[in-house]
């Protein structure tokens, strides 16, 4: 909020020297028009005015064709270097040194080299990338594109974050975690994915995933596979800090991202929440505890939640019990095929049928059952099971 207040401060101050300046030379030229001519004051300041902004008017298009004349010059020497300056990358790249060529064409040109680089990093991998990335170190491609990053300017800050994004090594790092406080959000997405893609330690990936925890849907939804190849690294920390800290909003995230990585890891936090006074997190974290090791003692919690007063709940209940093969669940889940919410009959009859023999019993006998509701539900189960397709409903 400072540095944008900062910039909104500098944006006014750059007008008003404008409008200042402006208005003095139309009186500088007022003032010379009625001392020279002797012409009345209304008919000397609008000639003043007409003057000066005819002459503002030349001044810019002369400004424009020059900058589009220059523009041109270097457009055509860029294509003239360009053959020769791709052919020493990739040469560089496939481990011939062309370091000393790339630095002189650097020192003379340093914008076309620089977008070079860019375009032929996207198409390397491995070692050739390293070597590229390392000349660019050497050549201050890189540096070059750190301080673009922290340009005034959308697009040069926006250009730079994706270049710096090309390289391997973890030289852009630095600059890609300061990118993650820019004011414009598609540009602390991308640095955010960057960072996921280039850092190296656990600290890099934690920024991000801190990024990713207050981020819109949309954003975590990009950053997900980006943030399920960390998964490892943050549950020793991120994770379990995340769901200790008592913001509901902040703990439904991180389950959510659980789920959708689908890993199985050690998160001992993630028990408790089976019982949290709020029903989103119970039943979100009943989705999730499949995938935490170490919940043997925790079949109990998930069977009493097959009695929860929310339905939401008793569906997540369901769909855990039958992941985890909670043989201790069947005759709850027997029960459950009667519930007044279709979904959370369907979960149980989808989770008997993933408890083996018993479960398959339980529904064979469902099927003659007086209750159509719960017939219906074991007849749909049990043909899932029979075409090999007893897919879990998401209450």
């Amino acid at each position: 909020m400072t540095r944008l207040s900062g910039v909104r401060a500098l944006v006014l101050l750059k007008t008003a020297g404008v409008a200042g300046g402006y208005l003095l030379t139309i009186w500088y030229v007022y003032a010379r028009i009625g001392s020279a001519y002797a012409i009345a004051p209304l008919p000397a300041l609008a000639m003043a005015c007409v003057l000066v902004q005819s002459s503002a008017i030349l001044v810019l298009m002369a400004a424009l064709i020059g900058r589009l004349a220059i523009s041109d010059v270097q457009e055509r020497r860029a294509r003239q270097l360009q053959p020769a300056i791709l052919e020493a990358l990739a040469a560089h790249a496939s481990g011939i040194d062309r370091s000393a060529d790339l630095h002189c064409w650097y020192r003379d040109h340093p914008a076309h080299v620089a977008r070079c680089l860019a375009d032929v990093l996207p198409a390397i991998s491995g070692d050739s990338r390293d070597r590229l990335s390392r000349v660019a170190e050497a050549l201050g491609v890189v540096a070059r594109w750190r301080r673009q990053s922290t340009s005034r300017r959308v697009k040069t800050r926006r250009t730079a974050v994706a270049y710096l994004g090309l390289l391997s090594g973890g030289q852009a790092v630095p600059a890609l975690l300061a990118a993650l406080d820019d004011r414009v959000p598609e540009i602390r997405l991308n640095a955010a994915f960057n960072v996921l893609r280039s850092g190296r330690r656990r600290s890099d990936a934690e920024r991000a995933f801190e990024f990713a925890v207050g981020a819109p849907l949309l954003s975590r939804a990009i950053l997900a596979d980006a943030l399920r190849a960390h998964a490892v690294a943050l549950s020793h920390h991120a994770i379990p800090a995340r769901l200790a800290s008592g913001d509901r909003d902040q703990i439904l995230v991180v389950l959510e991202m659980l789920e959708t990585w689908g890993r199985v890891l050690p998160l001992p936090d993630v028990p408790p929440l089976l019982g949290h006074p709020d029903r989103d997190i119970r039943a979100r974290a009943l989705r999730v505890i499949p995938l935490v090791g170490g919940t043997d003692d925790i079949s109990a919690d998930v069977v009493s939640r097959l009695r929860d007063d929310d339905p939401r709940v008793r569906g997540a209940a369901a769909f855990a019990a039958g992941r985890m093969m909670v043989r201790s669940a069947g005759r709850a889940l027997g029960d459950a095929l009667r519930d007044p919410s279709p979904e959370v009959a369907l979960a149980a009859g989808f989770a008997l049928a993933e408890l083996g023999p018993a479960g398959i019993r339980t529904l064979e006998r469902e099927i003659v059952s007086p209750n159509r509701a719960a017939a219906v539900v074991a007849l749909e189960a049990l043909e899932r099971v029979t075409i090999g397709r007893c897919d879990y409903v998401r209450p």
